[in-house]
């Protein structure tokens, strides 16, 4: 046989054998060797690959410590790193308890003295906002789709607290800031806010109401907020942390 007819035949049956293996089924089953013996599908080990995360609070990137009590959740405010600071915040309205009615027909100042009295505040304007938008800024609280099942949004009263568990903030452990009762806040926007258990679609994180600071309602309550033990974001402008005056409109 000639060298010629000798290499077109090495050619002819390296390709039919490549031709054969590579004609095979796209999801041909590979053995994994860490898996003693266990196969998994080339598609299915594509479609198992992990999908991007959402943000994260600085807590669980860096690994702090938790340093609220039990019942209450770290929550990091304003993430610019020049403008960072951590509370902790209620995780029911208050009194703060699971299973118990929110208190309400207490005025601000009522209101801002019980959580003084705890050794808290009330919480400010940014701080409930910062709360109740969570991890990815849902002005529902726990998503951008309203959805009438998960938050006291449409009733005729009010529900103890926890009686909705699917009403809490995205990433965080927060509890009915959309919805039961309107909750007063002790800073910057001085008002209520979240909505009640009357306003359906109209409860939301950005939803805010002016009302006459030295009177209670029966649908507004409010939650405590307090300064994280050590922070480890810098030291906080105590400016900022210095209470606004408030408006004369709203001493009324």
């Amino acid at each position: 046989m000639s060298c010629y007819r000798m290499s077109v035949l090495v050619f002819a049956t390296v390709l039919s054998f490549t031709t054969a293996l590579f004609s095979q089924d796209d999801t041909a089953s590979i053995t994994l060797p860490e898996s003693k013996g266990a196969s998994l599908s080339m598609q299915e080990s594509l479609s198992s690959a992990p999908l991007p995360q959402p943000k994260v609070p600085f807590k669980r990137i860096i690994g702090v410590l938790k340093e609220c009590p039990s019942d209450m959740e770290y929550i990091v405010v304003d993430y610019n790193p020049k403008n960072v600071y951590e509370i902790c915040i209620d995780r029911y309205e208050y009194p703060n308890q699971k299973g118990e009615f929110a208190m309400t027909n207490v005025s601000w100042y009522k209101a801002k003295t019980l959580c003084d009295n705890q050794g808290k505040y009330l919480c400010w304007n940014k701080e409930w906002l910062e709360a109740c938008l969570g991890l990815n800024n849902y002005d529902f609280s726990y998503y951008n789709v309203f959805d009438e099942e998960r938050c006291n949004v449409q009733g005729n009263t009010l529900v103890r607290s926890g009686d909705k568990p699917k009403c809490k903030t995205d990433g965080y452990e927060v509890f009915d800031l959309v919805g039961n009762v309107r909750e007063w806040n002790g800073d910057g926007a001085i008002g209520a806010a979240g909505g009640t258990y009357q306003n359906g679609r109209g409860a939301r994180c950005s939803r805010w109401d002016e009302l006459t600071l030295k009177s209670g309602y029966p649908d507004v309550g409010f939650r405590c907020c307090a300064k994280v033990n050590t922070g480890r974001y810098g030291k906080v402008d105590k400016k900022a942390f210095q209470a606004a005056p408030i408006p004369a409109s709203h001493q009324k």
